[in-house]
This record gives structure tokens, sequence and C-alpha cells, in this order.
């Protein structure tokens, strides 16, 4: 019998001959078949899909038998079971002969895994059992999962690569870091690509994405010495071809700050907020001076890095990035950062006091409130981003399950996020894909 042509089962004249002996004994050969195809509804849940039979209206519910790929609404998908009973599961998309006569040619890296859901305008990441889940989408709202990898360490999500220009990773890779660890995911090559800090180093700051690369900050591990380096560090978006672009060496304890000759910085610099734009990058350090009577002294520094060029620097206290009296030593870990157009923002929730600020590409001014002082009150920051257009912020709170989305003020996009699982998992970090 014929498999495709005017008269395949699936056309009106083949319906018409189902009438004949023949037709009923192709029909029951259809019906016990271990492979037919189905039109894909939806995806339910991770590790499942609604599908239905092409053309009709009752839908079912199928396993996922691909490793987590995604599938368009509509799309046809190859399903099998045993003789047709119960308990079918999607192994692919459609057979040869069913694919249409559209081009599957592909440029070497595809561009915006969103394309696969065109409602999709989240990069969810979270955890399962087994390891890290990567999802799409639309606010708060699950799509499709896009991939699940074995996580590193206790790694924890820090940003993501809406769009690589660079086209060296997929776009919506996750960045992570544990320690002095940092990790790229990247979802569509299946891949985790790894830097760890060398000897005499410590306290990176969490990666950040720019122009096609990846940049970071370490703090020079000293002892006894009243003075400390801060390198700027750069990378491909595989952590490849690490190179130093510039070192800032911080004021002499003795010399600057009038401290006795053994005075000396604590080891520590901690790192506080880092972002990057076109041309530069700034830096918060706080850090501490004391004498051998543990007398001590606060002082916080922002260095502005030029990827090419100078740098600069100023001092800071507390009120800019804290409160007044405030130890701010933790956490360690830094405060996010986004990049707006020629300023940068930093999430910084401190109840009634900062929430999201605005800070110059300069080393001069200080930085101030672009969302209200309450808008985090309350809230987490589990990730913080600025979406593929560099124009809009969002906040996204994992613990009280809410997104927070604005430019000059912040607002809630929605306080109720599916899980991304039958668990049920929810996602650890999302990042905005809009602009």
């Amino acid at each position: 019998m014929k498999t495709h042509g005017p008269k395949t089962p699936d056309t009106i004249r083949g319906l018409r001959e189902r009438r004949s002996l023949r037709g009923l004994l192709d029909a029951r050969r259809r019906a016990e078949a271990d492979l037919s195809t189905g039109e894909m509804v939806a995806p339910f849940g991770k590790g499942f899909f609604e599908v239905k039979i092409p053309g009709g209206d009752a839908t079912f519910i199928v396993a996922d038998q691909t490793g987590g790929r995604s599938f368009a609404p509509g799309a046809t998908v190859l399903l099998a079971s045993r003789s047709g009973a119960p308990g079918q599961a999607v192994l692919g998309g459609a057979p040869a002969g069913k694919k249409g006569g559209r081009s599957t040619s592909r440029t070497t890296r595809r561009r915006g895994t969103a394309a696969t859901d065109a409602a999709a305008n989240q990069y969810a990441f979270g955890f399962d059992a087994s390891g890290m889940v990567a999802s799409l989408y639309s606010d708060g709202t699950y799509l499709s999962t896009r991939g699940s990898i074995a996580a590193p360490g206790v790694a924890f999500f820090t940003g993501c690569i809406v769009t690589d220009e660079s086209l060296v990773v997929g776009d919506g890779s996750a960045l992570l870091k544990d320690g002095d660890t940092l990790y790229v995911w990247d979802v569509d090559g299946a891949a985790t690509h790894s830097y760890s800090v060398p000897a005499g180093w410590i306290y990176a700051t969490q990666l950040y994405y720019q122009n096609g690369f990846l940049y970071w900050c370490e703090m020079e591990d000293v002892t006894a010495q009243t003075t400390f380096d801060i390198r700027l560090r750069k990378a491909d978006t595989d952590l490849a071809n690490v190179s130093t672009l510039s070192t800032y060496t911080s004021p002499d304890a003795s010399a600057d700050y009038g401290g006795p000759p053994w005075l000396s910085w604590q080891v520590q610099a901690w790192p506080m907020a880092f972002a990057v734009d076109d041309d530069g990058a700034i830096l918060y350090v706080e850090s501490t001076i004391w004498d051998e009577a543990d007398a001590s002294e606060w002082h916080g520094l922002q260095v502005r890095f030029a990827l090419s060029g100078a740098n600069a620097f100023r001092e800071f206290d507390t009120p800019e990035l804290g409160v007044d009296g405030i130890n701010l030593l933790l956490p360690v870990e830094p405060f996010p950062c986004a990049t707006l157009a020629t300023t940068f923002a930093i999430a910084e929730p401190i109840a009634a006091t900062q929430s999201v600020l605005s800070k110059d590409d300069d080393s001069g001014t200080a930085a101030q409130n672009l969302w209200g002082a309450s808008d985090l009150d309350g809230n987490t920051v589990s990730a913080f981003g600025s979406g593929s257009g560099l124009a809009t912020l969002q906040v996204h709170d994992a613990v009280n399950g809410k997104i927070i989305r604005g430019i000059a003020s912040g607002s809630i996009i929605t306080s109720a996020i599916d899980a991304f699982d039958l668990t049920p998992n929810y996602p650890s970090a999302m990042f905005y894909s809009g602009v």
C-alpha cells in the first residue's frame, strides 16, 4: 500500500475506500501500528506533551522520549506505542514525507530559542533531582523545556546571555557561579564551560555579558600589605581565550590613609556591584583596614575600568550602597547589575531606603535611586536583567514567585509562576528576553 499520495488513508479518497474490505484492513493496520503521527498541541509539564490526531479535536497526553526537545503547536510529531495500545510517546519530529517543503538548513548557531515558542519572553532556569533545567516561559506561564544537564557543584544562576552577538554559544545561555569558579551553560549546545580563579587571586565577581564577550573582576590575595590589586578580565562566551584588560591598585593604607607601616588592608576586599557597557566597567568594592589593636576603618571604592585606556576611582560612603551603620560584608556575593543604554542599574533591596539604583558610566557621580525606595520591600532578587533591548529592567523573586518589571519604577507583572515539572519544581532564576 502507498504511504503517500492521493489515496492514502488521510485523504478524502482514502476515507472513501475504507468502506471496502481492503479499507477496513488498512484502518485496522493503522490503528494497531507501532508508529504513527500526531499533531502537537502543547507541552504538558516536564516529560509530557499534549497531542491530537491530525485534523481531530480530541487531545491526549503522551510521554516525551526526545530528551527535552521543543515543538511548535501544530507541528507533526512521530508517535510510538506497542500495537497502538495506550502509553504512546513522542520519538521525534515528522518522518520523511511529512515535513513539508520548507528548507531545514540552519546557520552555525541558531538565533533565539524563543522562536520555538512565539509567546516566550522569559529564559528560566532551575533544578530538579538530576541537575539543571532550562525552560521557556511567557511571564509566569510555563511553555516548554529547552534542555537539562548535570549541575556543576553548588553553582547558582547569576545571569543570562539573552543574545550572543559572537554566535559562540546559543541564545539563552546561563551564567553561574560557585565560589571562585565561573560557568556558562550553553543550553543549545548541551555543554557547560568553566573558569576557575588562579592562585594569587580570590573573590571573582559574577560574569557579565556585553558586546559578545564575558567580563569579570578578581581581587589580589594579599596578607600584611598596604595595597591590593583588582584586575578586569575578559573571555569569549565559552570562557575561552581569557585575558586581563586592566589592573587597578588600591590606595595605600599607610601613605594615603595615614596608618603606621604595619597597618594593612584586610586580606579580603569584597566586590559589591559590577557591570559593563560598550566602553567601560564599574566595580564597587568594600574593604577594611585594621591595626594590631584591632582598630578598624571601613573604606568604599568605586573603580571605573576603561575597556581600553586609563582607569579612575573614587571613594564612597555606606549610604550609596547600603545604610549607615550596616555592615555590608554579608552577603559576600555582589549585588546584581544590568546595563541600560549609557547607565548602569544596581539591584539593592534595602527596605524603605533603596531598591534599584542608577549609576552613570563615570568615576565621579554617586548611584541614585531609579526605582522607588520601597519598590522591592519584602522581595528578594533571585535574578536581575535588562532584556534584549537593554531598555526594560526585570527582577525575579523566586522566594515569593513574583516578577517585577519596569524602567523608572517597578510594577508586578505576575505573582503566580508555574512549575516546570510535576514534582513540582519552580524556576530559580528568570531573565526577560523581550525589549
